[in-house]
């Protein structure tokens, strides 16, 4: 019975830290970081306030938390182990598309970020640490393998890696986080498998 309670409580504190972590995302994408207070996360939550401290030391601890939670990283690292062996012409279509979809399910809370990076050294240099920069290490493994190998240039992985990063995050910032995509609407399809193409067309070494 001991034993019982203890996941249950478990259970609970889990499914109270994601009520606020999807309160904040929510607050914070529409009215920015400063502009939400503890109280408005609460409110969103449907929690008292008194209740985001038994959870979260302040709001900071929690836009961290955010990010630990919604991280890229570990979906990334087990999409490159699965195309492991799988020469890049074929891999790297299938691998953008998973990116992109990945990136897509963050949009809001990437768009925190992206707005954070002219107001708060601090939040930028933590966006880069937990989204950009361990994805673009991960991606850039898997293309030095790939270089090495024969089948890709012999150009810099990291550069690689932060260029297919880049190109997609810079659809998502028009299309999700600017609204571009009422003005000039461009199917999942058709982005990634521009992006795909011409990235392969670069990469991919001469037969």
């Amino acid at each position: 019975m001991a034993r019982l309670k203890r996941e249950q409580r478990a259970e609970l504190t889990e499914a109270r830290r994601l009520q606020l972590l999807e309160a904040a995302v929510r607050l914070c994408a529409t009215r920015g970081f400063d502009a939400v207070s503890v109280d408005a996360i609460a409110r969103e939550a449907g929690l008292a306030k008194g209740t985001v401290y038994l959870y979260f030391p302040n709001k900071q601890a929690i836009l961290d938390a955010a990010l630990q939670r919604y991280s890229i990283l570990p979906e990334t690292k087990e999409l490159l182990e699965s195309f492991r062996g799988v020469p890049p012409s074929e891999a790297i279509p299938e691998i953008v598309r998973a990116l992109w979809r990945g990136l897509r399910q963050r949009a809001e809370l990437i768009g925190i970020f992206l707005r954070e990076v002219p107001l708060s050294a601090e939040n930028s240099e933590l966006f880069l640490k937990r989204i950009v920069y361990p994805a673009n290490l991960a991606l850039a493994d898997y293309f030095g393998a790939w270089i090495e190998a024969g089948a890709l240039r012999p150009l810099p992985p990291l550069l690689l890696s932060g260029t297919l990063l880049g190109s997609l995050l810079s659809f998502l910032l028009v299309d999700d986080v600017f609204g571009g995509a009422k003005l000039w609407p461009v199917s999942d399809d058709e982005i990634t498998d521009t992006v795909a193409a011409l990235f392969l067309r670069g990469a991919l070494a001469p037969e």
